[in-house]
């Protein structure tokens, strides 16, 4: 399951990646990269890089470094938590 996950955001990654006009082969090593928290680089993360490409390497790095699973369980027990938390204010007298 993991080894199918990371194929698959790398993959996810170097299509945007290839979208903003590089060539796949150039996606494909920056977002491995970007995936495996290396630093290297074929001259696409510039200075003056697209937001939205800039964001899909955040996101690449962050599920890099924290491997992907965990962040996956993070998310989803957050959301069950959020789900489960009652926004609506007390009323007077009430206890929280």
């Amino acid at each position: 399951m993991f080894v199918f996950m990371y194929i698959l955001i790398l993959f996810v990654g170097a299509v945007i990646t290839s979208a903003h006009g590089h060539s796949f082969g150039d996606s494909f090593f920056e977002f491995a990269s970007t995936l495996g928290t290396v630093g290297l680089s074929v001259g696409i993360t510039m200075p003056d890089t697209p937001p939205m490409l800039l964001w899909t390497q955040i996101v690449g790095m962050f599920l890099g470094r924290l491997e992907i699973f965990v962040v996956i369980t993070g998310g989803v027990k957050l959301l069950n938590d959020l789900r489960v938390i009652n926004f609506s204010k007390p009323e007077p007298g009430q206890a929280l």
